[in-house]
């Protein structure tokens, strides 16, 4: 018999959830309503009830889930003849995602394979250098996106007339303000801001700037204004971005460096991260960091989210970071 060494694998173009459910769950709803022609697996053994869908077709208000996880990818096999007659189809796929250290999620059937990856990128880079054969939608369709909570969300509610107020314990977000961008330019005219695409000049920092608040009427969210309540002090900004050439949306943070070493950051961050999942109903997002910058790296990591992959930043090696509702 051939063992399988060469793989054909094609990306499906939705975004899917791993859901695990109480063993005694009846089936959801969510299972009775995906189309045929998409992905989909129920397991149930004595431990657990489990399925695979697309992320677009949960509904939380009838799930009561033990875990779910976010943001995979799925790869469908190509096979031309019978899988029985091909053994080693599964650990051809899933053994250099394993060297790599990449969490796969391998689901097995009749007429073929599916591979459910959580990194794409290292994924397909991986299997591409085993020598497998990859029909990735970007390939297929440069201008096409595919279909993860993040990208395809528009949140029509919210504009730069009417950018909702967050309160913490010890900040507000907020709107911007004209008298905040003196705090602003004098910020990216720090060497500092390197490591947030500066340094520049006051007229660069005044477009930077309006770009943040035309974002809230573009995409519908955008960046807020971090205000220390005692002192009613702007003091950085934190929030949802997605500009045009952005890899996916993202959750981004600055603070003033006068201000940094409070857990200010930490605070905001956390409540902007809270405002995507619950407001604009994101299940994942992103975050960008220069690799100099290890105060945001940190932050980064206590907040939750993972290294995926490298990535440039204003022209700097820079770590794609994910987050994932949980």
């Amino acid at each position: 018999m051939p063992i399988a060494e060469s793989l054909e694998l094609t990306e499906l173009e939705d975004s899917y959830s791993i859901v695990q459910l109480d063993r005694s769950a009846e089936l959801p709803l969510v299972c009775f309503s995906v189309q045929s022609s998409t992905f989909f697996s129920i397991t149930r053994s004595k431990n657990e009830l489990s399925f695979i869908c697309p992320t677009q077709y949960l509904d939380q208000s009838e799930l009561s889930p033990i875990h779910r996880s976010d943001g995979w990818r799925c790869l469908r096999v190509e096979l031309n003849s019978d899988p029985s007659e091909m053994p080693g189809i599964i650990a051809s796929a899933v053994n250099p995602l394993a060297a790599a250290e990449l969490s796969v999620f391998a689901v097995a059937s009749f007429d073929t394979d599916h591979i459910l990856i959580e990194k794409p990128e290292p994924a397909f880079s991986a299997l591409r250098q085993a020598g497998h054969r990859l029909n990735l939608i970007a390939d297929l369709n440069p201008s096409a996106k595919t279909n993860t909570p993040s990208l395809s969300l528009k949140s029509d509610q919210y504009t730069a007339d009417n950018i909702p107020v967050l309160d913490t314990d010890r900040l507000r977000l907020r709107s911007f303000n004209e008298l905040d961008f003196d705090h602003v330019a004098t910020f990216f005219a720090d060497p500092v801001s390197a490591l947030y695409g500066g340094p520049c000049d006051r007229d660069t920092a005044w477009r930077k700037y309006a770009t943040w608040l035309g974002h809230w009427t573009l995409r519908g969210f955008g960046p807020f204004a971090i205000e220390e309540k005692e002192s009613s002090t702007f003091i950085g900004w934190t929030g949802c971005w997605s500009p045009e050439g952005w890899p996916e949306p993202e959750i981004t943070w600055a603070l003033l460096p006068q201000f940094q070493g409070k857990g200010y950051a930490n605070e905001a961050a956390k409540r902007a991260i809270e405002f995507a999942y619950q407001d604009l109903g994101w299940h994942t997002a992103i975050s960008v960091i220069d690799n100099r910058n290890s105060a945001s790296i940190s932050l980064a990591l206590r907040l939750g989210a993972t290294a995926e992959s490298s990535v440039d930043l204003f022209g700097e090696p820079a770590q794609l970071y994910r987050h994932t509702k949980r």
